[in-house]
């Protein structure tokens, strides 16, 4: 009869070496059935501090971390330095892109003195140590071209001086020559003052400029202001000349006369007043 030797007891020849791979124990069993009941557990199952949550969404430190992710185009930001129309400003405002698509900064110098006028965006931080620049008010002229408010009104005032051989120059803009006066008084328009730092704002308190239908008036404010004066002043004789026809005495002549001379000059005066503040004029 065959004698069987237990597994243990069998030993390896001298000469035998064992295959590559993982030892197997003396006592292992090797049964399909104990396979299936020592699979690996679940990786889940064996970290510490998980509840559901970790089993739906992956944790922060699971996240691809960025140096995996692709490195993101370069953006491409088109500089604009040498327009000063508002029209064609006010539109990079609006979209910030151009026809392409591409990013826009605004970085305009005043054409007089050359020195900073309008930034857009704005920086609100200092870049490589760099402070923004300090902006000084602007104005918008009626044919739509931007400068410093202060560089605009001493070239007015050059235009007023003149030259001693040729005498006052007409008023106009610096750019194109278009005449910023009215036409029936003959005084200089209104210079608008607006704030480069809010450059989005200026279109509300702007009045409508040539290329957009605007007008400048005949006289300016205050010669208008005079001439409704004027006009009440003829009415007040009017009322002078008739008004008093049927009172009893002089004295009531005149009294009459001077309550609707008042009374006609302060409604046109404020009726004025209130149209002037709620009009957008130049």
């Amino acid at each position: 009869m065959t004698r069987w030797l237990p597994r243990r007891e069998a030993s390896a020849s001298p000469t035998q070496q064992s295959a590559p791979g993982p030892a197997i124990l003396p006592d292992q069993d090797l049964s399909l059935g104990s396979a299936v009941k020592e699979q690996a557990p679940c990786p889940k199952t064996n970290t510490p501090h998980l509840d559901a949550m970790d089993l739906l969404e992956p944790g922060l430190n699971e996240l691809s971390s960025p140096a995996q992710e692709p490195a993101a185009a370069t953006e491409f930001v088109k500089v604009i330095r040498d327009e000063n129309y508002w029209p064609k400003i006010r539109k990079v405002i609006e979209k910030g892109v151009d026809a392409d698509g591409n990013r826009v900064k605004l970085w305009l110098d005043c054409v007089i003195c050359k020195s900073p006028m309008l930034r857009f965006p704005l920086p609100t931080f200092p870049v490589r140590g760099e402070h923004p620049p300090e902006l000084d008010l602007i104005t918008v002229l009626f044919c739509g071209h931007v400068f410093h408010f202060g560089c605009m009104r001493e070239w007015l005032r050059a235009c007023k001086e003149g030259s001693p051989d040729n005498g006052p120059w007409i008023l106009s803009c610096p750019g194109c020559r278009q005449p910023l006066l009215y036409r029936a008084c003959g005084h200089s328009i209104n210079l608008t003052m607006q704030s480069p730092s809010r450059p989005e704002e200026i279109d509300a308190k702007l009045p409508d400029l040539r290329d957009e239908g605007g007008k400048i008036p005949d006289r300016c404010a205050d010669c208008q202001l005079i001439e409704i004066n004027q006009t009440v002043e003829k009415l007040a004789r009017l009322i002078w000349e008739h008004g008093g026809k049927d009172a009893h005495s002089e004295q009531e002549r005149r009294r009459r006369e001077m309550e609707y001379t008042e009374q006609l000059l302060r409604t046109s005066t404020l009726n004025y007043l209130q149209w002037a503040m709620g009009l957008n004029r130049w």
